[in-house]
């Protein structure tokens, strides 16, 4: 018995010195559940925390719904030197399937952002995005340290439809007659310039007999254009005519 308790007290320092080398990394993503419409896009944040022992290489490797959702784009956090070798890079929207690991010059010991991935809805249900136990980190030692899963749940709705606008329909009017609209005038009731030259007309010079008759006429009437005072000049004119006839006349006669 008295061999027993030292031997016990050894493996329990031992334990306890060794703990601290195989504390558990922890990998967690934001949002925990996401709800959209099919067609939209959201991202997820992948955080990881070493709790204190210094990772060196962390291993990725996300499932998600292909029939739901599709992978569009990975970006590392900062600090993060991206491995491409072939099984430690890939994105595969057929099978599901997200793979990224990344180095952390002189190791990582407190949480950081791992990366940022863009999903896009495809349709309306609802899945689960997770880690896989393929997921590393390693240590120093180049022991896997990590001991947790994460995933974000997703529910996907349909999207809303645009309602069509109703048209307006004419209201009759308290009379009961049909209302008319006048229509808009037309260009052609519109009247438009006319763009044709006038024509010259040509005027007759007048006559040289019409002068006469005119001049006759308007000498007769002492330039008032009265019928009347035509004929008492006319008339005047004859008179004296006569006198001075019978006058010549009876002078004739007495030689």
């Amino acid at each position: 018995m008295k061999k027993i308790i030292p031997l016990l007290a050894i493996g329990g320092a031992l334990f306890f010195s060794a703990a601290p080398a195989i504390a558990a990394t922890t990998v967690a993503f934001t949002p925990t559940s996401v709800s959209v419409q099919d067609g939209q896009s959201f991202n997820i944040t992948i955080y990881v925390d070493p709790q204190g022992v210094k990772n060196y290489t962390v291993k990725m490797s996300i499932n998600f719904p292909a029939d739901l959702l599709e992978a569009r784009s990975f970006n590392f956090g900062s600090g993060w030197m991206a491995l491409s070798q072939p099984g430690y890079d890939t994105m595969d929207n057929v099978a599901g399937s997200l793979i990224k690991t990344a180095g952390y010059p002189g190791g990582l010991s407190s949480s950081a952002v791992f990366g940022v991935v863009s999903f896009s809805a495809k349709k309306t249900g609802s899945g689960v995005i997770k880690t896989i136990a393929a997921s590393q980190a390693l240590d120093a030692n180049n022991q896997n340290v990590l001991a947790d899963v994460a995933q974000t749940s997703v529910s996907i709705s349909a999207s809303a439809v645009a309602t069509p606008t109703p048209t307006r329909t004419a209201t009759p009017s308290p009379s009961g007659q049909p209302q008319t609209t006048s229509p808009a005038p037309s260009e052609s009731a519109i009247p438009q310039e006319s763009t044709t030259p006038p024509v010259a007309t040509e005027q007759t010079a007048p006559q040289p007999e019409s002068f006469l008759l005119a001049a006759i006429g308007n000498f007769f009437s002492l330039g008032t254009s009265s019928a009347l005072v035509v004929i008492v000049f006319i008339l005047l004119i004859m008179a004296l005519i006569y006198i001075v006839w019978d006058h010549f006349t009876r002078h004739k006669k007495q030689q």
